[in-house]
């Protein structure tokens, strides 16, 4: 998954400033929600090319052993990256909601 730089958004005018707020916050949220959407379905993908590997060599159809464990590897990094991604959303999560005020 390759991540795109940020680049500064145009900020929209509006006569409310905590309508403007809300908006950016909506953006936020669904910006984000499309990483983690996106996130998920290349290790979906990876996982799926590494069964069809698997598959093609339990029925000869691939010579090369080394492309079957190279599409594995891929799998099981994208999967342990997402645990690790996961991980960290909830410990931060749980940070923030230890806060006091």
């Amino acid at each position: 998954m390759a991540l795109s730089p940020l680049s500064p958004r145009a900020s929209k005018s509006s006569t409310d400033p905590g309508q403007s707020e809300q908006v950016r916050t909506d953006e936020a949220q669904n910006s984000f929600g499309n990483m983690l959407n996106e996130a998920l379905q290349n290790v979906q993908n990876h996982q799926d090319a590494s069964k069809e590997k698997t598959e093609q060599l339990l029925t000869g159809e691939v010579d090369n052993l080394h492309d079957v464990f190279i599409a594995s590897e891929k799998a099981g990094v994208a999967l342990q990256a997402t645990v690790e991604v996961r991980d960290k959303v909830i410990d931060a999560y749980d940070s923030v909601m230890r806060m006091t005020l």
